[in-house]
């Protein structure tokens, strides 16, 4: 063995060109597969940071969202134990340094228990400590503890400034703690005030995770809550439809917390491999030619008694050691990918903290190299074994020719691997034709020259509608004196930001029955100069003026979207209607109707939208603000920082971007899974082409003599280039027909990331079709000019 390894060592030393291109290929296709395998293990696969995180449940539906709907389930589950907590809120962090915005969520006392965590520094919250008087506690986060306080143990105990109001330092959670996701910096107690009835029942963004008592499954417990809902249903103080609560379950909370990227990572991880199975064909091809050279050698061994596991061992041996060599280097290349990876992958990704470098990777990666080199050199290793001597010392080492052609163990495998490519090319061209449309989307509003930032005044300050709009009016007079600025405005939630205010709606004239709701749209409350500075185009009637926000009760006014208009006005003048929210007694006039925009996604439909004059409606405290400017945005963003400081320097600024920024972040997923997709293809088609090249000229090599005799016998360099072109034809058609067929029923699990596209799109095949048949036929050209170039004597000369 070890005599068999230094000469597959020789070998491989005395072909560099092959070996390194070899080495290259599976580098790059075992370090692929690494780093997307990264990911797939950190977020699909490992285990969720808690204890025994298997047991742990989310609560469906979302709808489920009151403070009291969640007290009345704590306690009742036998099957469950019931814990709550909030998606992020943003709290303003002051009293020590520059104020700064940070994310935080509500949770249960119980949630920490719930979830099976303990503090690293300190204590988590005590059971009793989310009711009214006890709740003035804080839990921070690894990172904000080493960011903000310089990681300083003394500070559990201290007190904190969170929104204006002291805040005890009870404990500090270690760095693999994220929940809900990554950006959470701190816990605050959710506040329950058994005697405040408006608050228990007012909609709130509560969610409700649980963990399966012993002896507990999840179709038990969803039983179970969908026999409790009825009871709590009735404690709800209005009409519910008569369906509320039926469709209670429990579910696994790492498949919840994944959502959508499940589909997306393995659709990644079958292409990376399909780009490894092609890189193995390739070199595996490579590994035939090379040993149908070494036929006379083998013959050798096997007519001095060796047997064919002997003569198979070297060729195995040198595949591995190749495959070990690509594996190390693929590591390298996968630590570095996998860095660029996490980078542009979106901040919200779920559970990205958890992808590392494990025992898991290393052990996939070596399962890889394994495998990799059984493929490599399992088929040579057996075409080398299973000829018989005899004819091979005779011919001498030399092929027939009836072994070169359409039907040859090569051509079959580079039609494999054309196969493999047509699928993968033909979904990275959806890809990139949905990406495409989706860029060409329309948002409803300008994306240039547009800088935003977010303002987070106290909600104390805000309690006096004056003051808020006095803090606003200054900021937006400071943002437009400033040099190259246009105008300024502010709203509450920003486009393309994914969030919305849904209001449930009460349209003049429009009636539902109690077993249907309300309609709801999105409610954005703006300054009046905001259809201006986003550039909204105004379809009727006028814009909000600033006597709007001030008008008294009965004298409010809307804009509506064109979507709203339509949908409950078709065919009528949509001025003058009214509508309100369905509290309120007082009845809105629509005033204008506006363009749509796409506020939740440039993939997703506009949405029913109204717009208030901020003031009229409340006075939100955290407003987005628009600049539109003359001038490069990004030389502004130090500008309005100190506006903003001049204004109150205790008010944090937070997601300084430029309006490009905002519409590239909210198609950042699946511009990079395209990439990464078009990454894969382009790979792929490399492949083949080398494929072909390589077979080509290896039926050339071999094809010598049948050559030369075609010309001594008349045949022209025209007939001869023709001959080989079709035989590469011929190879590359059947491949595209094969693998036309396999991506007509593939290329349909990409129909949910793709948009406007179908997934058996005739434009994405025929663009395939004309792609491959043309890198192929270049690829081919080059082996047959040489054939053109063979000197008849010579070739018949060197074959007698």
């Amino acid at each position: 063995m070890t005599q068999d390894i230094r000469l597959a060592f020789r070998r491989l030393l005395r072909h560099p060109g092959f070996t390194i291109v070899a080495l290259l290929t599976l580098a790059l296709g075992t370090g692929a597969n690494t780093a997307i395998f990264s990911l797939v293990n950190g977020i699909l696969l490992r285990p969720l940071p808690y204890r025994e995180p298997e047991q742990l449940v989310r609560v469906l539906p979302k709808n489920l969202y009151q403070k009291g709907v969640f007290l009345a389930l704590r306690e009742k589950p036998k099957s469950l134990q019931i814990a709550a907590f909030t998606t992020n809120s943003g709290f303003n962090l002051t009293g020590s340094g520059e104020p700064e915005r940070i994310d935080g969520s509500f949770v249960s006392a119980d949630l920490f228990s719930v979830l099976g965590t303990n503090a690293l520094h300190g204590r988590v919250f005590q059971t009793g400590e989310d009711e009214a008087g006890r709740d003035q506690v804080v839990v921070l986060s690894h990172a904000l503890w080493q960011q903000r306080f310089s990681a300083d143990p003394g500070i559990i105990g201290r007190t904190i400034v969170l929104d204006g109001e002291n805040k005890q330092v009870v404990g500090v959670m270690g760095p693999d703690f994220h929940f809900p996701s990554n950006e959470t910096r701190l816990w605050l107690p959710v506040h329950f005030d058994r005697r405040n009835w408006p608050d228990l029942w007012t909609l709130t963004p509560l969610r409700m995770i649980g963990r399966l008592r012993p002896g507990s499954n999840p179709t038990q417990a969803s039983a179970e809550l969908r026999h409790l809902l009825p009871q709590v249903k009735a404690m709800i103080p209005w009409p519910l439809p008569d369906d509320w609560g039926e469709n209670g379950a429990v579910v696994s909370l790492q498949e919840l917390l994944v959502g959508d990227y499940k589909s997306r990572l393995w659709i990644l991880m079958s292409a990376v491999g399909l780009v490894l199975l092609i890189a193995c064909v390739n070199i595996a091809n490579l590994q035939l030619a090379r040993a149908t050279v070494r036929q006379k050698e083998f013959a050798v061994y096997a007519a001095l008694g060796a047997s064919r596991w002997r003569i198979m061992r070297p060729l195995l041996l040198e595949s591995l050691l190749l495959s070990i060599a690509g594996g190390v280097l693929g590591l390298v290349f996968a630590m570095n990918g996998l860095s660029l990876l996490l980078a542009a992958l979106p901040a919200d990704t779920p559970r990205l903290m958890d992808v590392v470098f494990d025992w898991r990777i290393l052990r996939f990666t070596a399962g890889l190299v394994i495998f990799t080199g059984l493929v490599l050199g399992i088929v040579p290793a057996l075409r080398a074994a299973s000829s018989d001597v005899q004819p091979r010392l005779k011919e001498g080492g030399q092929t027939s020719t009836t072994h070169t052609g359409f039907k040859s163990l090569p051509s079959i495998l580079v039609m494999t691997e054309l196969t493999l490519a047509v699928v993968l090319v033909i979904s990275a061209v959806l890809l990139i034709e949905s990406f495409w449309r989706l860029s060409q989307v329309d948002p409803g509003f300008r994306t240039d020259h547009l800088l935003t930032f977010r303002v987070n005044p106290l909600e104390s300050r805000c309690a006096e509608p004056a003051r808020c709009l006095n803090f606003y009016d200054d900021l937006l007079a400071g943002v437009r004196a400033l040099p190259g600025v246009e105008d300024a405005a502010a709203i509450n939630d920003l486009p393309l930001g994914g969030t919305s205010t849904l209001i449930p709606l009460s349209i003049e004239g429009y009636q539902t029955d109690k077993n249907t709701p309300p309609p709801e749209a999105q409610m954005y409350s703006i300054t009046p100069t905001y259809p201006a500075a986003m550039k909204i185009r105004l379809r009727k009637g006028r814009a909000f003026t600033d006597a709007d926000r001030s008008a008294g009760a009965g004298a409010g006014v809307v804009l509506v979207s064109e979507s709203l208009a339509k949908r409950f006005w078709p065919g009528e003048e949509a001025l003058g209607k009214h509508i309100k929210p369905v509290f309120p007694k007082e009845w809105w006039t629509v005033v204008g109707v506006v363009e749509d925009m796409k506020n939740l996604g440039l993939a997703k439909g506009a949405g029913l939208q109204f717009y208030v004059p901020y003031g009229m409606f409340g006075t939100p405290a955290a407003m987005n603000v628009v600049v539109s400017t003359q001038v490069d945005p990004t030389t502004l963003m130090s500008s309005v920082r100190k506006v903003v400081a001049d204004v109150d320097p205790n008010v944090p600024v937070s997601n300084v971007k430029t309006s490009e920024q905002v519409v590239a972040a909210s198609v950042a997923t699946p511009r990079l899974t395209m990439w990464l997709l078009v990454t894969f293809a382009l790979l792929a088609l490399v492949l083949g082409a080398i494929g072909v090249y390589g077979v080509i000229t290896y039926s050339v090599s071999q094809r010598r003599h049948e050559i030369g005799l075609r010309m001594a016998l008349g045949a022209q360099q025209d007939d001869i280039l023709r001959m080989i072109i079709w035989q590469s034809l011929v190879l590359t058609l059947v491949g595209i027909a094969v693998g036309s067929v396999a991506a007509f029923g593939i290329t349909r699990v990409l129909r949910n990331l793709l948009y406007q596209v179908s997934p058996v799109d005739p434009v994405a095949f025929v663009v395939v079709t004309v792609l491959l048949a043309g890198v192929t036929l270049v690829a081919s050209y080059f082996p047959a000019r040489r054939a053109t170039r063979i000197d008849p004597l010579l070739a018949l000369r060197s074959d007698t």
